[in-house]
């Protein structure tokens, strides 16, 4: 990616934009099979832009559109990030998610909007979450049987996180943006 990203401000449209440049002019550092569209409209929505380190509802440090140290590295607390540094994070991210969406939900064989919609689940929880750490979580399981309304259906189960006294509650943000989704993941392609 050797376009630079100009702009003030981190913004989901400038960030985006300026990725899928970069990816349909071939200098982005990773090919992604998801849409603009979903990706400015969905995940980008709920996750919102920032050019400084910030702790997310689950305690993370994260920067830029929902990137964390897992898939990127390091993230430096007090840094101004560039659009063009918060774009190359976005771009490996979305691919790492892809990759276990491939190779753990059959995502080669899924239709685009239901494979999106697996992608923004995974790159929300991370790809051993959204397999499952223990059991194999229900999203999965339908993607292989190839019930894909089920599939979608399922992510409603994941909208709860821990308060700051521990209780498991429900997130609002994380209840909208799951039935977002799952509306996305049910429309015919």
């Amino acid at each position: 990616m050797n376009k630079k990203i100009v702009s003030a401000v981190c913004s989901v449209p400038i960030v985006v934009g300026g990725l899928f440049t970069a990816i349909n002019d071939g200098t982005a550092d990773y090919p992604l099979r998801v849409r603009e569209e979903f990706i400015r409209d969905y995940t980008g929505k709920f996750e919102g832009c920032r050019n400084r380190s910030y702790l997310d509802t689950g305690g993370l440090e994260t920067v830029g559109i929902g990137s964390t140290h897992f898939n990127c590295g390091k993230i430096v607390t007090g840094k101004i990030y560039s659009n063009e540094e918060i774009a190359k994070r976005l771009n490996k991210d979305l691919w790492v998610a892809e990759q276990c969406v491939n190779k753990y939900f059959n995502g080669a064989n899924l239709p685009q909007n239901k494979f999106e919609a697996i992608v923004d689940f995974t790159f929300n929880l991370g790809c051993t979450k959204a397999i499952g750490t223990v059991k194999m979580t229900g999203i999965r399981r339908y993607a292989l049987l190839g019930d894909y309304k089920k599939m979608c259906y399922e992510q409603m189960k994941w909208v709860k996180g821990r308060n700051r006294k521990g209780e498991l509650v429900t997130i609002q943000g994380l209840y909208n943006r799951r039935k977002e989704v799952t509306e996305w993941c049910l429309m015919e392609n």
